[in-house]
């Protein structure tokens, strides 16, 4: 191991491959790191590099090259102080460099998790992880249940750790009728069902090495979340997930969907675009935040309030009624038509703060997709040319396209079997005092 000082502000080291870890506890425990009040500490094996500011614990852990994309975390050695955003909840530092760090030795131990193939899979492991975190520190789950029980079961070299993980992810998608036969170990009884999907689909997990095992993953339980530019989600991904930066209230918004059922939530927005001729027009999506079906494509010239109060009636009328509307503040959905429709129906009409689309980020996702597949390669030759090739392209993204959020299904076959298990469309997250989570959507929604 190499150490190199830089004006007794950093304190450096390279190391063999695979000893990052071990090579930062040792800058940390250096009497001379104490000694000399060094700002920062930094290690390399010429693959990653993780970093930690000494004073607030912040971590980093990114790729070698991507660490200039890191550079305000190093401001202060240019004498640069930074000011942290004052936040109704504030952000746990340490666990985002944790998760961060998390992320970055999943795909180190399991390099083939960072193919494009699997990279939904690993996104969806650490939402499962997150809410699991989450669910322990509000006290939806027993204090620490998640942890504790991934710690014991544990080997001692953490070689069965993703096998634990993927029981418990199995038992919390297993309702308590059916556990008797899912030949579940004992030790997951203890677990809650979650209804909504977050658990459904591959049980399959990534491997974690010694250094980051079962132990260690447990005593990396975080309050609060927020993950990195360098974390899970591509933008797209971890907009629409709702976890770009992610307290208490905004994990909420999130279990609102998570833990919901069809026509639990629905997004609005419009997208543009503009005829051969030159003349513009718009498209209202309507979108499904649960079944993630496309509900309404409407092309027109003309969109007003109104407009759009008389085709969500007619939405509403073949589909049935949402329990929430989500949509930005533009003038079709603040115009007193619609506070006036929303009162009328009864229901709860939510707006996004003014430039933050990625609260609406399901529709937002959509709207992407819809630009780059089938605006931006098509020239549409007039209105009603506009409205046959949106109808076509939206009917093959509800019934052709498997959606891997929702177990791989297309949305209309995951809407299908939602509404026809449904019983009635009970509450998202049901109520059972041995083996469900006892939250409702009016709980979520209120606190989030």
């Amino acid at each position: 191991m190499h150490r190199t000082w830089r004006g007794g502000n950093i304190h450096l080291a390279t190391c063999p491959e695979g000893q990052i870890s071990a090579a930062i506890a040792a800058l940390r425990a250096s009497p001379k790191t104490a000694g000399n009040k060094v700002k920062f500490i930094l290690a390399t094996d010429g693959v990653l590099v993780e970093a930690e500011d000494t004073a607030s614990g912040e971590l980093i852990a990114c790729n070698y090259p991507k660490l200039g994309n890191h550079f305000g975390f190093f401001l202060p050695l240019a004498g640069i102080s930074t000011v942290k955003q004052i936040t109704n909840n504030p952000i746990d530092i340490k666990a985002t460099g944790r998760l961060n760090k998390l992320y970055i030795e999943l795909l180190k131990d399991n390099p083939d998790w960072a193919t494009a193939e699997r990279r939904g899979d690993l996104n969806q492991f650490m939402a499962r992880l997150i809410f699991c975190f989450f669910a322990e520190d509000t006290g939806i789950f027993p204090s620490r249940l998640f942890s504790h029980t991934v710690e014991q079961m544990s080997d001692s070299q953490s070689t069965n750790t993703h096998a634990v993980i993927a029981a418990l992810f199995r038992a919390m998608n297993t309702e308590a009728a059916d556990r008797a036969g899912a030949d579940l170990p004992r030790w997951t009884a203890n677990f809650p069902y979650v209804n909504g999907g977050l658990y459904a689909g591959t049980m399959d997990c990534p491997h974690l090495s010694a250094a980051r095992g079962g132990a260690e993953l447990a005593r990396d339980q975080p309050r609060y979340f927020r993950l990195d530019d360098t974390g899970v989600a591509d933008d797209d991904e971890r907009s629409a997930l709702g976890l770009h930066y992610t307290s208490v209230p905004n994990i909420l918004k999130v279990l609102i969907l998570v833990a919901a059922r069809p026509n639990a939530r629905w997004s609005l927005d419009f997208v543009h675009d503009q005829f051969a001729c030159g003349r513009r027009f718009r498209v209202l999506n309507v979108v499904d935040d649960v079944t993630r079906e496309c509900l309404a494509a409407i092309p027109d010239t003309s969109l007003s309030g109104r407009r759009v109060a008389r085709e969500l009636s007619g939405l509403i009328a073949r589909r049935g009624k949402p329990e929430m509307i989500v949509s930005d503040n533009g003038t079709e959905f603040t115009a007193n038509t619609i506070f006036a429709w929303s009162k009328e129906q009864q229901i709860a009409w939510h707006y996004i703060e003014p430039g933050k689309p990625m609260q609406n980020g399901y529709v937002e996702s959509f709207n992407g997709r819809m630009r780059d597949e089938l605006l931006n390669e098509t020239l549409f030759h007039g209105l009603d040319h506009a409205r046959a090739v949106i109808e076509a392209w939206a009917e093959d993204y509800n019934t052709q396209r498997p959606h891997s959020s929702i177990g791989y299904q297309t949305p209309a076959a995951y809407a299908a079997t939602a509404f026809a298990t449904g019983s009635g469309m009970p509450d998202p997250v049901a109520n059972n005092t041995q083996n469900r989570v006892t939250t409702t959507v009016e709980t979520l929604i209120s606190a989030g």
